[in-house]
């Protein structure tokens, strides 16, 4: 075979093998985009990078903040490959694997079983060249990703342009992850918070209600049974005087009982979220100018006590918000019972308003009820929709799992 020809099949099978490269540059940066889990994503990575016969062999070792490896992963080894992943595992990494920790540069090794006598794999890699090269993005490293070539393309400034790229785009995904992991973390925690300050307040709202009931109603109590005793008085004026002030303090005992019950009505606890809300909403101090219907879909059933206390406290704030602002003159409430979930639906006739495009405006508009709604669901896993318009009412839906 003439010179000639043996050069034209060595460039035909560069372009072949780059050509591999490049598809599986193309399907690893496809995994990067659908796979969240790092060690699956290392997994397939690994499995891609060899099926398209662009490398012979690949493993990668997943390392933490304090340089241990955490995670190894391979394909085309076998079980060749447990000897190395036990060795990693205890912090022993082999020279080109110490090398690529070292710097940041692509670390090649033109024939492994002399230069590599340390490394269980050598073996592996007769008549093939070796790259290993470290997996960082933004000056924090991720962890090494290795692959065998064959010899003759060691060397190739595209070839190790291509591998340089695949290791950034991995370890570009892992950043991904990671900071995606730390919002998750992050928002689980405010969750948590949002939950036990909620919990607080319902809390301190059933002490309060309580201490009204048990202390403040009866001190009102005694006092209009002494103002009964001297209403017997034989004067005229003080007579009249004290049936004037026991009726104050009947409107004050009215006031101080319904305060309680709505701080923590009793009936809720008692009788579930239904009578509740009947109570709530014929409520002698609504507007008696509002008219309000309560509709019911589907087989009632008692709800966890968090998802009752949050639907009954939606349509406490929208009944307030109804009487404060909305100047209607009808309300309708509807609950529906599907199988795992509950809808609910509250709707008025009033004036309405126009939304504003952040939920964070409700603040400056001074509808912080509103937003206490969408937290409330919101830690339940529930979602509450708020339309409106000038002139068209407004109309709350709240969707929640149970």
């Amino acid at each position: 075979m003439d010179k000639e020809t043996i050069e034209r099949e060595w460039a035909q099978q560069r372009i072949e093998h780059l050509n591999g490269v490049l598809r599986a540059i193309r399907n690893v940066d496809h995994l990067i985009v659908h796979e969240k889990d790092p060690k699956r994503l290392l997994k397939r990575a690994c499995d891609t990078l060899i099926e398209t016969r662009s490398y012979y062999n690949a493993w990668i070792a997943l390392i933490d903040d304090s340089g241990q490896v955490v995670a190894t992963t391979q394909a085309g080894l076998g079980d060749e490959f447990i000897q190395m992943a036990e060795r990693l595992h205890q912090g022993e990494f082999t020279t080109c694997g110490y090398e690529a920790l070292r710097q940041s540069e692509l670390v090649t090794i033109s024939d492994p079983p002399i230069f590599c006598t340390d490394c269980p794999l050598a073996i592996k890699y007769q008549g093939r060249a070796a790259m290993t090269m470290r997996l960082e993005h933004e000056g924090k490293v991720y962890g090494l990703m290795s692959a065998s070539i064959p010899a003759d393309f060691l060397g190739d400034e595209e070839e190790e342009s291509l591998f340089e790229q695949v290791a950034g785009d991995i370890a570009f995904a892992l950043h991904d992850i990671e900071l995606q992991e730390a919002h998750k973390q992050a928002e689980e925690k405010i969750r948590i918070y949002a939950r036990q300050v909620t919990q607080a307040q319902e809390d301190e709202r059933k002490r309060i209600s309580l201490e009204l009931h048990d202390e403040t109603a009866q001190e009102l109590i005694r006092l209009g049974m002494d103002i009964d005793s001297l209403v017997g008085a034989e004067s005229e004026d003080l007579r009249t005087g004290l049936e004037e002030l026991r009726n104050k303090v009947e409107e004050v005992l009215q006031g101080v009982r319904r305060l309680s019950q709505e701080l923590r009505p009793p009936m809720l606890d008692a009788l579930g979220l239904i009578e509740a809300l009947r109570w709530l909403i014929d409520d002698p101090s609504v507007e008696p100018a509002i008219s309000a219907s309560f509709k019911i879909h589907g087989d009632q059933r008692r709800l966890s006590p968090e998802a009752e206390m949050a639907l009954f406290r939606i349509v406490q704030e929208s009944l307030n918000n109804v009487r404060k602002h909305s100047q209607a003159t009808e309300i309708k409430i509807e609950l529906q019972f599907h199988s795992e979930k509950i809808d609910m639906a509250i709707s008025d006739n009033g004036q309405g308003f126009e939304l504003p495009r952040d939920i964070n405006e409700f603040v400056r508009i001074g509808k912080l009820g509103l937003i206490g709604m969408q937290e409330r669901a919101k830690l339940l896993g529930g979602i509450v929709v708020i339309q409106s318009e000038p002139g068209k009412g407004t109309t709350i839906t709240m969707e929640l799992q149970g």
